[in-house]
């Protein structure tokens, strides 16, 4: 009983366990969704103009200095500068360009001098797969540190029910197997210190209707013994009386 017990702890415990670190991973990769898109927007209003101007003038070596510090943002792989001003297409690119789930933004480079000029276009390229690694481990941390709490209290759970139910419990299944008639005057007594409460509790309730069983059984084998004398007695004096 106290392992089904603890078994039954358990399982709730990991499906509550599971429920919730669920919703808890499912919010947290909704968030790093929004944080991906935050940090695009950010592209889009602290490097797409440094970046435009550096197209325009075509300073390669300054565009992969821009194009390396984009890369220093949380999940962005891949970058890629394409200039369209003139006939000739031309592009640097820094990154990984073999990243799988992404998340890809183009914007327009557009060199604002008398009028606007457009340069060309930047291509960001955005990968999950951090986001996915990062869910991994923290749903691995979640689990952990939850299941290093159930267990030790379930363990818990397991001696107190041992030390107070199931070992009495033990006791009254003895006791009521080995009652015979030698046996019935011997009340049937728990080792538990009283219950500190005016009223007895359930174990107290259960010593007590046992105890009380056996002494019906007990005055009812009595009665019927004494009328079985009598009525032997009763058998013996008709017989004098008709010899």
């Amino acid at each position: 009983l106290a392992l089904r017990l603890v078994a039954a702890i358990i399982g709730c415990s990991l499906l509550c366990i599971v429920l919730g670190g669920g919703i808890q991973i499912w919010l947290e990769y909704r968030q790093s969704l929004r944080d991906i898109e935050a940090r695009l927007d950010f592209i889009w209003q602290c490097y797409v103009p440094a970046l435009s101007a550096s197209a325009y003038q075509w300073d390669e070596e300054q565009l992969r200095l821009q194009l390396r510090g984009l890369l220093q943002l949380q999940d962005i792989v891949h970058v890629v500068v394409r200039e369209q001003l003139n006939s000739e297409i031309r592009d640097v690119a820094e990154g990984d360009d073999r990243a799988a789930n992404l998340i890809v933004r183009e914007y327009p480079l557009v060199y604002q001098a008398v009028q606007a000029i457009a340069v060309g276009k930047l291509e960001v390229r955005s990968s999950l797969d951090g986001v996915y690694a990062r869910l991994k481990q923290q749903a691995l941390t979640i689990l952990l540190s939850n299941v290093l709490l159930v267990v030790p209290l379930a363990v818990i759970i397991l001696v107190l029910f041992q030390r107070c139910l199931n070992r009495h419990l033990i006791r009254v299944v003895n006791y009521t197997a080995s009652l015979d008639l030698q046996s019935l005057d011997e009340p049937l007594a728990l080792k538990r210190s009283p219950s500190a409460a005016e009223t007895p509790d359930e174990l107290d309730q259960l010593v007590l209707a046992i105890n009380e069983m056996r002494l019906r059984i007990s005055e009812g084998i009595r009665h019927r013994q004494d009328a079985e004398h009598e009525l032997q007695l009763r058998k013996a004096l008709l017989e004098c009386v008709l010899e």
